[in-house]
């Protein structure tokens, strides 16, 4: 069974995801289940690999395993928070490690979500999308922000602007009564 995408949930194929697995089979299962959704997936058979394609072709969501030969998800995923924060790239562990203890490890070195194995794909779908959700809506947010201090900008700018002509004709006027009065005493006299 198939979850439905969130209906204020971006179109899947906008989202790149990189599967990292040193299981040839667990890789494969994951990258032809979430192709088959429309997500443009990138793979990497350890942590090492993972590193260097985030760093060549940026994903939008890594699902890392924790267990590898040539350097643990852990240590992958404090390289990755040391370079992006949780909302520019959500990590889901997904290990076959059951431990609270390594559940909590891996939260508290930044780990958006975790999922042990054998995963269930629905639930591993629903918390893809809701990382994802909560990506995009940070991003959306990031730049109505951007938008807005421009606005803000522009807006002070044109008060700047509306100052500096309001105390030319202040002046303006103060010379011309000044003029006036002079007139007027000149016409008394």
């Amino acid at each position: 069974m198939l979850l439905p995408v969130p209906s204020n949930a971006a179109r899947q194929t906008d989202f790149r995801i990189l599967v990292v697995d040193d299981n040839v089979d667990n890789r494969e299962v994951l990258v032809r289940r979430l192709s088959k959704l429309g997500f443009q997936i990138s793979e990497a058979d350890g942590g090492r690999a993972a590193l260097m394609v985030v760093e060549t072709d940026m994903p939008d969501l890594v699902l890392l395993d924790h267990m590898m030969p040539d350097m643990n998800g852990l240590d992958v995923l404090k390289i990755l928070r040391g370079q992006r924060s949780l909302m520019e790239l959500p990590v889901i562990m997904v290990t076959a490690l059951v431990s609270e203890d390594v559940a909590v490890a891996a939260l508290a070195a930044g780990a958006n979500d975790y999922i042990t194995k054998p995963i269930s794909f629905p639930i591993l779908l629903a918390r893809v999308n809701a990382q994802l959700s909560r990506m995009s809506a940070e991003s959306d947010l990031r730049l109505a922000n951007m938008a807005l201090d421009k606005r803000i900008t522009e807006r002070k700018l044109e008060i700047e602007d509306m100052r500096a002509v309001l105390e030319t004709e202040t002046t303006r006027r103060k010379q011309l009564e000044s003029e006036l009065a002079s007139f007027k005493a000149c016409q008394a006299a």
